[in-house]
């Protein structure tokens, strides 16, 4: 009995040893490799559950609109942390941009787009712009993140579901425009924002998931 009984330690120290290597990830982040690839030195913004909400309707009588876009993307990156290669990015029509911070998950595409989130539910992607001006509505044209499987012969159209974007922490509005498997495209929807006050710095979230961002327009 003795001898079987100190035969069965090695067992329970390898187990033991095993759920250490996990304490702080779920079953789900784990599987994804999100233990391994996150970066744990980084700000994470773990969501517990979203509150979707409609489109605000908007009142820009009176107001400049600025349109902002990403353009002269040529390769592909994951969680760009270098606001310069960013704001190099950043074309928009009104000299109102001043600066971009604290970027989590802004990734690009070498075929020319920008998109924000991660391909996970257990963090949001984000980044802050900062303007000359005070914006007082926002309209954010994008759609869902998607791809294109090929296996057997045959293409299938991958779409990220249930993503969503929120402004300065105003609730999360879904981008569901529908897919077209026969195309492989998706449609764009719009989101849009009536801000709480006036600011000069619009902080956008994406969760869950990815969504490209197509175009921003800021009113002021």
């Amino acid at each position: 009995m003795k001898k079987s009984r100190l035969l069965v330690l090695p067992a329970i120290f390898v187990l033991v040893a095993c759920k250490e290597v996990s304490i702080g990830f779920t079953m789900e982040e784990h599987e994804k490799g999100w233990d391994n690839s996150i970066d744990q030195t980084s700000q994470r913004t773990k969501v517990d559950s979203y509150s979707y909400r409609n489109n605000d309707v908007l009142d820009n009588s009176g107001l400049t609109a600025a349109t902002m876009t990403f353009q002269n993307i040529t390769r592909s990156e994951t969680n760009v942390k270098d606001v310069d290669i960013i704001q190099s990015y950043i074309k928009i029509d009104k000299e109102i941009f001043d600066y971009a911070y604290a970027p989590l998950y802004f990734s690009t595409k070498e075929e020319g787009f920008a998109f924000l989130g991660v391909d996970s539910t257990y963090v949001d992607g984000e980044i802050t712009f900062c303007f000359t001006e005070d914006i007082k509505n926002v309209e954010i044209t994008a759609k869902q993140y998607s791809y294109v499987k090929t296996s057997f012969n045959e293409d299938q159209l991958i779409v990220d579901a249930d993503v969503a974007i929120s402004v300065n922490n105003s609730g999360f509005i879904k981008v569901n425009g529908e897919a077209h498997e026969d195309t492989q495209t998706v449609d764009s929807t719009v989101c849009a924002f009536k801000l709480a006050e006036p600011t000069k710095s619009i902080n956008i979230k994406v969760g869950q998931y990815r969504a490209i961002l197509e175009k921003i327009v800021l009113y002021y």
